[in-house]
């Protein structure tokens, strides 16, 4: 008999299944949110008739006791064998990208895992890529943009659906962004499936854990309906998002290496929020800005108000320079020596 878990996760999965091509990697940890996402994937592709492929991607972060790892790469191979699809185990080991001095720990092991995620899907030529982010997810990370940030569009937490890389034919869906992590661990006991739990998931040091053990549950006491008010905010946000990046995209910008230039007349014609909103995507994408490190709007300030003096260097720090080069306004890299690169 099916549970009310089950009609939530399959029919969460069955529309993501509608939208997709014909060939999916699964993020697979080894944990009861993406083990349920991969059961309830391969359940809903046989209803489907095969289709699309499913192929499972586990990557060993080598950042705990060996033994840790290896239970967790078993239990995706064996997850594979019960599921009858292939699996991708990757060693971050091997990632030869230098570990960057900005960024703590959580941040590097996602770009990793991401630069892994991105080989797997150019290797199989899969332009769907599904990651297992719940509802709980998406609650954390409204709570702690909401600590940090300045800005309403941030807040508007984990996109459904996006681009995993702009040269990249490949989408990044989250089937179950609308499922609580409990349903899907009920959906597995109704299985008879286990999951692998990650120790590291309780270590308050950790932001994102802290949150979730502490910041949460305190608020929650004061203010019962937090939960689904921060799910309301994050709704608001992401329609204020897509207001400011039809706005951005009328901004002639040009990224060339890791130079950026923009349209002046039109940047300074938009208003300070379209302006800052431009701002940090696309230096985030350039690589200028880390996005989950970026600067408040007072770095940017003399970009947010009437255009500046085009003789005078406009912004000099955080390891870029900002200054007019003809009609465009120029980002440039400060190198050694204090040099500064800009696209001409």
């Amino acid at each position: 008999m099916r549970s009310t878990a089950d009609d939530e996760v399959i029919a969460a999965v069955d529309a993501a299944a509608a939208r997709c091509g014909d060939r999916v990697v699964i993020a697979v940890s080894g944990g009861g949110d993406s083990t349920a996402l991969a059961v309830a994937a391969a359940e809903v592709i046989d209803a489907r008739g095969g289709r699309p492929h499913l192929l499972l991607a586990h990557l060993n972060h080598s950042v705990r006791h060996p033994d840790v790892h290896l239970g967790e790469e078993a239990a995706v191979r064996s997850l594979a064998d019960r599921l009858g699809v292939s699996v991708v185990v990757g060693n971050r080991a091997a990632d030869t990208v230098p570990v960057r001095r900005r960024g703590g720990l959580e941040s590097q092991l996602r770009s990793a895992r991401y630069r892994f995620l991105r080989r797997v899907c150019e290797h199989t030529g899969a332009s769907d890529l599904w990651t297992a982010h719940t509802v709980d997810d998406q609650i954390e990370t409204v709570a702690m943009r909401l600590l940090q940030s300045d800005a309403l569009a941030p807040l508007s937490g984990i996109p459904d659906r996006r681009r995993l890389s702009p040269d990249l034919p490949v989408e990044i869906a989250r089937p179950l962004l609308g499922v609580t992590g409990d349903a899907l661990r009920l959906f597995l006991r109704g299985r008879s499936i286990g999951w692998c739990d990650d120790a590291s998931n309780a270590d308050p040091v950790h932001r994102r854990n802290y949150v979730r053990r502490d910041v949460l549950p305190s608020v929650q006491t004061e203010w019962p309906a937090v939960r689904s008010d921060l799910l309301l905010l994050a709704r608001a946000a992401s329609a204020e998002r897509g207001r400011l990046d039809a706005s951005a995209a009328a901004i002639d910008v040009v990224v060339r290496d890791d130079l950026v230039t923009v349209d002046a007349r039109a940047f300074f014609s938009a208003s300070a929020e379209v302006r800052l909103h431009l701002l940090y995507a696309v230096l985030a994408d350039a690589g200028f800005l880390s996005r989950r490190d970026r600067p408040s709007r007072v770095f940017f300030a003399p970009l947010l108000g009437r255009a500046p003096d085009r003789q005078k260097l406009v912004i000099h720090g955080r390891g870029m320079a900002v200054a007019f080069a003809g009609d465009r306004l120029t980002f440039g890299r400060v190198v050694g020596g204090g040099e500064t690169r800009y696209l001409r």
